[in-house]
């Protein structure tokens, strides 16, 4: 049996209509219950013959009602062991006696600030990541754009765009161009699942310069990260850590994981595609001046709070549970 814990602390089935509408795919080609846990901040839960129990997660993104659901489930569902997988540089894996001491590993492993969740002193972050986590991890949805870049020798002609439309990766997609490297790229496709502002501002793009945008701090930093790679011609997985002015006023801190690639077109257009994966966004309380500002996800619901103070959460309710003041 497996199961997947969202971070509202729903129990989903994976390969049901509710898991899919949850993660925002209908109907995905990759491994959709890898890319749960990876980027969204969902627990998988599986649970063998013999009754040992096997938990992913992605201790950085996970969110304390996802931990407090996990803890029912073990509670309702002993088991002889629990096996401990989870996301840190690389996956590691840990197996523990169903005691005590599996929940309290959890929470320490939630509990530890991980370098990509400080708050940067500059607005803007990036980290370099492995290519291969794009080309040969089949559960990240990056893969077919990579591969399609590959084969086709950087190459972006009249079939690129309904490829990546067919395995899925038009949605969270920007393609800009230029006539040449001396002109500027000007956006050219937004896909349809891309937030990072509102939907008015974001069609009014089409046909113009990357620097046209609200937040001209942010668009001169995008600019120069895409000039770098037309002269490096190489291409980049980045997680990215940046705030952006929205036209309302407010700041948005967004996570994502970034592929960038170079292409050329048949006539020699310079063509930049940018495809992301949104770990979180939420309302930036330091940037605001407002520490009663309240954080929202991916999933957009403003009730959730930041990692950073789930894990306080996560940490009392165990310590609290263990000394028989509450029901896990």
């Amino acid at each position: 049996m497996t199961l997947y814990i969202s971070p509202e602390g729903e129990f989903l089935i994976p390969g049901t209509q509710a898991f899919f509408d949850r993660i925002g795919y209908r109907n995905p080609d990759f491994d959709a219950g890898d890319y749960s846990v990876r980027n969204l901040g969902f627990v998988g839960i599986a649970r063998n013959a013999e009754g040992a129990l096997k938990l992913r997660f992605r201790p950085d993104i996970l969110t304390g009602k996802a931990v407090d659901g996990t803890f029912r489930y073990i509670a309702k569902h002993p088991g002889t062991s629990i096996t401990l997988e989870y996301l840190a540089d690389t996956w590691m894996v840990e197996t523990w006696p169903n005691d005590p001491a599996a929940l309290h590993r959890i929470v320490v492993l939630c509990a530890q600030p991980r370098q990509t969740e400080r708050r940067p002193s500059a607005p803007y972050r990036t980290h370099a990541l492995r290519l291969d986590q794009a080309s040969e991890d089949h559960g990240n949805p990056l893969k077919p754009l990579f591969q399609k870049w590959r084969v086709s020798l950087s190459t972006f002609d009249d079939t690129t765009l309904p490829f990546l439309m067919k395995f899925g990766c038009a949605s969270k997609l920007i393609i800009m161009a230029a006539a040449s490297r001396d002109e500027p790229l000007r956006f050219q496709f937004i896909g349809e699942g891309l937030e990072f502002y509102d939907r008015k501002a974001l069609y009014e793009f089409i046909g113009k310069p990357i620097t046209y945008q609200p937040d001209k701090k942010y668009a001169s930093w995008i600019a120069e990260q895409y000039n770098a790679l037309i002269a490096s011609n190489e291409p980049r997985l980045d997680l990215v850590e940046a705030l952006i002015a929205q036209p309302s006023g407010a700041v948005r801190r967004s996570r994502y994981e970034r592929l960038l690639l170079p292409w050329s077109s048949p006539s020699g257009q310079v063509i930049v595609t940018c495809a992301s994966v949104l770990i979180s966004a939420e309302n930036d309380a330091n940037a605001n001046d407002n520490p009663s500002a309240v954080a929202t996800t991916a999933s957009g619901d403003g009730g959730l709070r930041t990692v950073r103070h789930e894990r306080l959460e996560i940490r009392h309710k165990f310590q609290t549970a263990l000394a028989g003041q509450s029901d896990l």
